[in-house]
C-alpha cells in the first residue's frame, strides 16, 4: 500500500516532512490520517524555550545568591550564562543550513555538543581562575542552568504528547 500526500496525488511521502503535511493511503479514503512534523522546526522550539528557562533560573539563582554577596551573584550568574551560551552555540551548529541525510545530522551532533562543552569549560575557567569568583557559586549556576534544561525538555516532551 503506497502513501500519497493529501491534495497531490502521486507526491512522495517525504515531501510532507518539509510541509508539516498529511499522509493519506493511496486508494484509501480519510479514515487513516498520519500526521508528519518536522523534527528540525520542534528542535529549534526545544532549544528556544531550554534558553529561556536556563536564563530564568540563572537570574533566579543569582539573586539568591546575592544574599552571600555581590561576588557569589556574579559567579552564580556567570556559571549559569557559560551554560546558555553554550547551548545556543550547540544549537546554531545543529540548526543552521539544509536538513542533512543520517551521517549530516550526526556530525552536527557531535560537533554541536563538543563545541557546547568547551564553550562551557572556557566559561567556567574565566569565572574562577581568572576573574576570582567564588566557585561553589559558579558551580552551582551551571548545576541549576544544567536542570533547567531537563525541566524545559520534560515540560515540552509533556506538551506535545497531549
Amino acid at each position: 500500500m503506497g502513501f500519497r500526500l493529501k491534495g497531490f496525488p502521486g507526491a512522495c511521502y517525504n515531501f510532507a516532512a518539509k510541509q508539516a503535511g498529511t499522509l493519506v493511503p493511496a486508494g484509501r479514503s480519510l479514515t487513516r490520517v498520519i500526521q508528519v512534523s518536522s523534527s528540525v522546526a520542534a528542535g529549534r522550539q526545544l532549544a528556544q524555550r531550554v534558553v529561556i528557562h536556563q536564563i530564568a533560573v540563572s537570574l533566579l539563582l543569582a539573586l539568591i545568591c546575592l544574599l552571600s554577596g555581590p561576588k557569589a551573584s556574579a559567579g552564580a550568574l556567570m556559571g549559569g550564562m557559560s551554560m546558555v551560551l553554550g547551548g545556543l552555540a550547540a544549537a546554531a551548529v545543529m540548526f543552521t543550513g539544509g536538513v542533512p541525510g543520517g551521517a549530516g545530522w550526526l556530525m552536527r551532533l557531535l560537533l554541536g555538543t563538543g563545541l557546547k562543552w568547551c564553550v562551557v569549560v572556557v566559561g567556567l575557567y574565566l569565572a574562577i581562575a581568572i576573574w576570582k569568583l567564588p566557585a561553589p557559586a559558579v558551580l552551582a549556576g551551571a548545576a541549576m542552568a544544567a536542570a533547567a534544561f531537563l525541566l524545559a525538555a520534560r515540560q515540552w516532551n509533556r506538551g506535545r504528547k497531549a
